[in-house]
């Protein structure tokens, strides 16, 4: 995870370091990493699991047909799920 060096608070940064994930800080700003990572993601080994993928999108879909699935396939009338950002809560929605 590459992330701006300074820009981020102690509680954004706990969440990937508690999951295990490597956490790389860059002398930059959010543009910047994303540049970083749109150059090494040239290389096909690598893949982009960001908003940049749309296909991300279609994977995170599952969320919302597991809680149904779960429910016997049967709507709920609302669900809650802790979200960093709301471009999460639309494919949840949207398998709904």
């Amino acid at each position: 995870m590459l992330l701006p060096k300074g820009k981020i608070s102690i509680a954004q940064l706990v969440q990937p370091i508690a999951n295990g994930a490597l956490v790389l800080s860059l002398d930059t700003d959010f543009d910047g990493c994303m540049r970083v990572v749109q150059e090494i993601t040239k290389d096909e080994t690598i893949y982009l699991a960001n908003s940049m993928n749309s296909l991300r999108i279609e994977g995170q879909k599952t969320v919302g047909i597991e809680i149904v699935q779960q429910f016997d396939w049967e709507v709920p009338t609302s669900s809650s799920s802790p979200e960093a950002t709301w471009g999460t809560s639309r494919p949840s929605a949207a398998a709904c």
